[in-house]
């Protein structure tokens, strides 16, 4: 029964029902989440705070309890001489906000390179690194470690953050027609260590606009062929680094194709996405690692995919937004929202368009965002 709204009532918002508020609170964005905890004390209590970036494990069970949308990844690219963090919520993709970076030497001429557990890994010109979290602001110490080749370095990955127990391994690589060699640094030491790769054979290995993935101790580099490389730190010092023959191109695929190659890690296989340049073809492989080769996925069910030249994972879809999985999200924008890949229809959209029929035909709207990283948020 519903009864009129008395104009003379002192009802309060904290007099809700526990559970209509903890199913508010699970569809709302970030930032209105945050704002949602502080606004009284019955709020707070109903909706479990965000965990710190710090915890791991907390924000495992965080994701798993609550698999709202608030912490989906966003799209971050810096603007104004990296003085300005520019943020788009991919589901929300009205929803866009600007961050400043802090002013000081130690930022003046960064840019980030990788993101990993909401923090972002940023790069300096003169070889200076640090770990920094645009929502807090908070950043590590700074580093200056040397290396020679830290300007032409691509596919940067990491191993873990700084603060873990595990020593923090961030790695690059550079290739030319004769070699490979493979940058490794571990946080905290004064300089990388370069090693070249071996097996690389007549068949030069091409670096490729995308991230590194660690997987089961060893990092893995995806080059825009379809081929990998591997490097893995030796407990007496030393690594081994290796180009391996295969897999090679999917058999699927052209042999003269131009085509973007993303790597990461998805149910815990290692998986690959190739985007043709000239009509926006979407593949997505799964690794066999018995016959080495590239087998073809054609459902990803409950997950989505966020690529980016300098970033790649998977989520679980939110549970009360299911068609926002079996998606690939990239960093590229339509009219004012981002553009994703329907596996299933095999056609783009924007990330409800599936659901409303809404797809997008002409591919020449679509522009790319460069040099952008997609970014787990954490505000505590």
């Amino acid at each position: 029964m519903v009864l009129p709204c008395d104009p003379h009532s002192k009802a309060m918002l904290s007099e809700l029902p526990s559970e209509l508020v903890t199913l508010v609170a699970k569809c709302l964005t970030l930032s209105d989440y945050s704002n949602f905890r502080v606004t009284c004390k019955e709020f707070c209590e109903a909706a479990p705070p965000m965990p710190s970036w710090l915890d791991k494990r907390a924000k495992i069970e965080f994701l798993e309890t609550t698999r709202s949308t608030s912490v989906l990844p966003w799209l971050l690219f810096l603007t104004n001489e990296g003085r300005l963090c520019n943020v788009i919520d991919p589901i929300h993709t009205n929803d866009r906000y600007l961050m400043t970076i802090p002013s000081g030497n130690s930022y003046r001429g960064m840019d980030a390179f990788y993101s990993k557990d909401g923090l972002l890994l940023m790069f300096g010109e003169s070889g200076n690194l640090f770990f920094y979290n645009p929502f807090t602001k908070v950043k590590t110490d700074t580093k200056r470690p040397t290396n020679q080749l830290l300007g032409y370095i691509r596919s940067v990955g990491c191993s873990s953050l700084p603060n873990s127990q595990e020593n923090c391994t961030i790695v690059g690589l550079y290739s030319n027609p004769q070699q490979l060699v493979i940058s490794s640094y571990v946080y905290g030491q004064d300089s990388w260590i370069n090693v070249s790769a071996n097996g690389v054979g007549d068949t030069p290995f091409i670096a490729a606009d995308n991230s590194a993935v660690y997987y089961k101790n060893a990092f893995y580099f995806l080059d825009v062929t379809g081929r990998l490389a591997t490097y893995r730190a030796l407990p007496n010092g030393w690594a081994k680094c290796k180009a391996m023959k295969k897999p090679t191109r999917p058999a699927c695929i052209n042999s003269s194709a131009h085509m973007a190659t993303y790597l990461l890690e998805c149910r815990g296989e290692l998986l690959s996405v190739f985007v043709g340049y000239t009509n926006g073809w979407v593949k997505v492989f799964q690794l066999d690692f018995v016959r080495k080769r590239w087998v073809q996925v054609d459902n990803l069910e409950k997950y989505m995919i966020f690529v980016s030249p300098r970033s790649s994972f998977a989520k679980l879809a939110p549970t009360n937004c299911p068609e926002f999985g079996n998606k690939i999200y990239f960093p590229k924008l339509q009219c004012e929202g981002l553009a994703c890949y329907d596996i299933k229809s095999r056609r783009y959209c924007s990330p409800t368009g599936s659901r409303d029929g809404d797809y997008i035909e002409d591919l020449s709207q679509i522009r790319e965002i460069l040099c952008s990283v997609w970014i787990e948020p954490y505000w505590s």
